[in-house]
């Protein structure tokens, strides 16, 4: 047992583990692992006000789905990422994900994984609203907070991605590698 998110980010070196191996043997432990985050935290994760830290156990729940095909771990991701969606995405800022309930910011660290999540989601499901939620989180990192020209200006240098919004609408500046990388993973 470790904190939610890194509880989910231990679970996700296992699936990584599997991936390259296909060893049964951390399959099992997959198995293992997501059974007991959910004997840990239960099965609606609304009580962790983060909507990152929800967003990172449905990436571990997607992925725990896609090597076992034990489609509980589906409904759970299913389930939790839209409550992330319910209670994240308004239309200040001009949309995006909340990092928490206290609608302090929108930022790459809650769009970025809820993007990827909701793609996964649309690959297992065929639910175009999952694709279509994911888009438009995608579109407003990249038209929020994302420098995508040639030249610097007030987003930083080309490429920069910053890491976010405030609920008055002013940049949270940062050149963090993890807001990059999350979108670059978003991207593809």
């Amino acid at each position: 047992v470790s904190y939610f998110w890194t509880q989910d980010e231990m679970i996700e070196m296992i699936e990584d583990a599997y991936d390259r191996t296909g060893n049964a043997t951390y399959k099992n432990q997959i198995t293992a692992l997501l059974n007991g985050f959910t004997a840990d935290n239960g099965t609606s994760w609304s009580g962790n006000i983060y909507n990152d830290d929800v967003t990172w156990a449905c990436l571990a729940y997607l992925r725990g789905y896609q090597i076992t095909g034990n489609t509980h771990y589906l409904t759970l991701a299913a389930n939790n990422w839209n409550a992330v969606y319910n209670r994240g995405w308004d239309n200040v800022d001009g949309g995006g994900i909340w990092e928490n309930q206290d609608k302090y910011s929108k930022c790459a660290l809650s769009n970025d994984p809820f993007t990827i999540a909701g793609v996964w989601l649309y690959q297992a499901t065929k639910d175009t609203n999952y694709l279509t939620k994911s888009q438009a989180a995608y579109s407003w990192v990249w038209n929020s907070i994302v420098n995508h020209t040639s030249s610097s200006n007030s987003l930083g240098a080309p490429g920069q991605v910053n890491e976010g919004l405030t609920n008055t609408g002013a940049l949270q500046w940062s050149d963090n590698v993890y807001n990059s990388g999350s979108f670059l993973e978003a991207g593809n």
